[in-house]
């Protein structure tokens, strides 16, 4: 409980979404998970939707319904099986604000 993997993208950056790469296998899986954002580390956005991870892709790249300008991201596990295991990355937009 009270996990996540905390992401400083280290400037503001306008993210679309997020992609995720072989959640773990067998006895150890992370199956769903939430994310949010900030700017500031003080107060934290929850995107609204829970997200699946999918085992029947080694790779998965899950889009935010409206794109958000976030500094910090995390990936909150809510679902998983035996330890926590996740390899999670953002998705930049190539367009500005």
């Amino acid at each position: 409980e009270d996990q996540w993997i905390e992401m400083d993208l280290e400037s503001e950056t306008l993210v679309k979404g997020i992609v995720t790469v072989g959640m773990g296998t067998g006895f150890s899986q992370t199956s769903e998970f939430k994310v949010s954002y900030t700017l500031d580390k003080e107060y934290w956005h929850p995107i609204e939707e829970v997200f699946e991870y999918s085992e029947e892709t080694d790779q998965s790249f899950l889009d935010f319904e409206t794109p958000v300008l976030a500094r910090y991201v995390r990936f909150i596990p809510t679902q998983w099986q035996g330890t926590i295991q996740a390899k999670v990355g953002i998705r930049k937009c190539t367009e500005t604000l």
